[in-house]
């Protein structure tokens, strides 16, 4: 080998060499800081420790955020089902308070209306004659009679208390009947009557008016001169 070989064969080693430094050096920069594509950037990372690709930072933030958004549409969700099972056993309870209202609103008229036929039908029941039958044996608690007389009373368990006082209302009422005897009205005094009005005086008539005298006449101028002679 020829003393030129060997040297044209270093120099070429030596700018090799060169050329290698300056690249490693080159990429170390642009991997520290953050400028080469991702796969190459991923690899300086972990072998230089450069920072790692920021596509892997995007993506971390973009899960995260994702993750958020679930979290909070599950939040959302939770609370809405949460909102409709409130509404659905609030609306649930006013219906059934509703229900229980018309009930007892209906179970009133029935009993007010019960009560107005009883106080219909003992208005116009003979209670006197159906308590002394009943006293007497003669009234069938199966006929209509009993049950109306029931209904008076308010109550079958209340009838025998029932028909003392309308017995004894009765026996007090025909012994004032018979007993007192009304003393009549006394006769109206007549009115006084009036006196008639004293009649007007008519009233005096006028005088005439007097006539006017009439005026002596005048002498003839003759019969003055054989006067004075």
């Amino acid at each position: 080998m020829s003393l030129f070989t060997v040297l044209a064969s270093s120099k070429i080693a030596a700018s090799a060499a060169a050329v290698g430094a300056l690249t490693v050096a080159g990429v170390g920069s642009a991997a520290y800081t953050g400028s080469l594509p991702t796969p190459a950037q991923q690899v300086a990372h972990n072998v230089l420790g450069a920072p790692a690709p920021a596509l892997d930072e995007a993506k971390g933030a973009a899960t995260a955020a994702k993750s958020a958004v679930a979290d909070e549409a599950s939040k959302a969700t939770a609370a809405a089902t949460e909102a409709a099972d409130k509404a659905t056993g609030a609306a649930k309870s006013a219906v059934a308070d509703a229900q229980t209202a018309a009930a007892d609103a209906a179970a009133k008229a029935a009993a007010t209306k019960a009560g107005a036929s009883a106080s219909v039908d003992a208005a116009g029941l003979d209670l006197p004659g159906l308590c002394t039958a009943r006293a007497n044996g003669g009234l069938d608690a199966a006929s209509s009679a009993y049950k109306s007389l029931t209904l008076a009373a308010n109550g079958e368990a209340n009838v025998t208390v029932f028909c003392a006082d309308v017995l004894k209302a009765s026996a007090t009422g025909s012994a004032s009947a018979n007993g007192a005897v009304a003393a009549p009205a006394a006769p109206a005094v007549p009115a006084v009557p009036t006196l008639p009005a004293a009649p007007a005086l008519p009233s005096a008539p006028a005088l005439p008016d007097v006539a006017n005298a009439p005026s002596a006449p005048a002498l003839p101028s003759d019969a003055a001169s054989a006067l004075t002679r």
